[in-house]
């Protein structure tokens, strides 16, 4: 007997005897009978209002028209019907013939029995048909997921080669004028070009690591290293690190983080989540404005909050920055650019490291990102 019991069978069979002998034949296999068509287009239609699980067709059947006998009736139906409403058929006939079996194949069904049918033949081509269709179907899904991934992976790909490229415009027009005009600048402008040329280099460097990452992600080649981190110490480093690019838009950063909140993590992933939300931060606060960092433990988890006084964001482009398929990018308050990588990949350490990360942001009014990590006493299998 079937163990499942929500397959029914559709009979498509011109005889009418035959037919009250499949139908016979499925119960007694422990199916049900969702319906019966006499023909092919009425096989097609009742496919598409019944959804069956499994069909059993009949190859030659006669015309709904004038009548005459169509050898390969079946066979037509069964190609409709998997454009249509891709279903499991099981072809049936009196005619062996390999051209038949062939073309039935081709067509779509998964087995093709002779007739008279025996239950034990029977019973075996259902699930043999259904099997190989939950193959096809399942094939079938990975492909369109892997054309989707495929999708995504070429659009970030074109995103990083034109943002690699935009640094390096400014670079060369800079470095151009040190060169031809270096004896007629000024201290100050020579400073400021300077400044500009760090700036770029650290973008462009940024830009590079979070690449680098990336790439090593799709390749399965990053790997969790947890150790006890000092998250005030890890904090203080990377807002040191980025000072030239707040001063440069006169933006103060503010370390609350409590010199006892301990997280175990990877220390480079950490790192570079707290760097790329920093970075953020920093791309869409404007001139004079402030980024405060703070710090506190719940239990087992330690949560980092990260919150500007910036543009802030709508909830439509909250849900859009972290999903790979989606990334969003956006020219700062000073034009700054960037590929949307950053966000995605602090969204996969954090997870990678048993925490989450959610964003809150209204527009005008600022963004804050609050992210948790294991504390030093979490009881977490690695």
């Amino acid at each position: 007997m079937v163990s499942e019991e929500s397959l029914n069978v559709l009979i498509v069979e011109d005889d009418e005897i035959i037919s009250s002998m499949l139908h016979n034949q499925i119960s007694q296999l422990g199916y049900q009978v969702k319906g019966k068509a006499y023909n092919a287009i009425e096989a097609i239609r009742l496919t598409m209002d019944l959804s069956p699980n499994l069909i059993l067709m009949d190859l030659q059947m006669p015309h709904p028209e004038d009548g005459t006998e169509d050898q390969y009736a079946g066979i037509h139906a069964t190609m409709e019907i998997m454009k249509q409403c891709p279903t499991p058929v099981v072809i049936l006939s009196a005619y062996d013939s390999p051209d038949l079996i062939s073309h039935a194949t081709q067509a779509g069904a998964g087995a093709y029995l002779l007739k008279p049918v025996r239950d034990n033949d029977l019973s075996r081509a259902l699930m043999i048909a259904k099997a190989r269709f939950d193959d096809i179907k399942e094939e079938r899904r990975q492909n369109e997921e892997l054309k989707k991934v495929n999708a995504s992976k070429n659009k970030i790909l074109s995103m990083i080669a034109h943002d690699l490229k935009n640094p390096l415009v400014p670079l060369k027009g800079y470095i151009h004028m040190l060169g031809d005009f270096f004896d007629g600048l000024s201290k100050e402008k020579i400073f400021s070009i300077v400044t500009k040329l760090q700036r770029s280099i650290d973008h462009y460097e940024i830009l590079l690591n979070n690449l680098m990452t990336w790439s090593l992600m799709q390749m399965g080649k990053v790997r969790c290293q947890p150790e006890v981190i000092d998250m005030y110490k890890l904090v203080q480093e990377n807002t040191e690190l980025l000072l030239i690019a707040a001063e440069m838009k006169r933006i103060l950063f503010k370390n609350h983080v409590n010199t006892y909140n301990m997280v175990y993590a990877d220390k480079e992933m950490v790192n570079s989540i707290i760097r790329n939300i920093l970075i953020n931060a920093l791309k869409f606060t404007s001139v004079n404005g402030e980024i405060n960092i703070y710090s506190w433990q719940q239990e087992e988890v330690v949560y980092i909050s990260i919150t500007d006084n910036g543009i802030g964001m709508t909830p439509e482009v909250i849900e859009k920055i972290f999903k790979n398929s989606n990334m969003y990018h956006s020219a700062g308050t000073n034009g700054e650019g960037g590929t949307g990588l950053g966000l995605m990949l602090c969204k996969e350490f954090i997870e990678r490291n048993h925490g989450q990360i959610i964003c809150e942001s209204e527009p005008n009014k600022g963004t804050k990102f609050i992210f948790s990590l294991p504390s030093i006493n979490a009881t977490i299998v690695w």
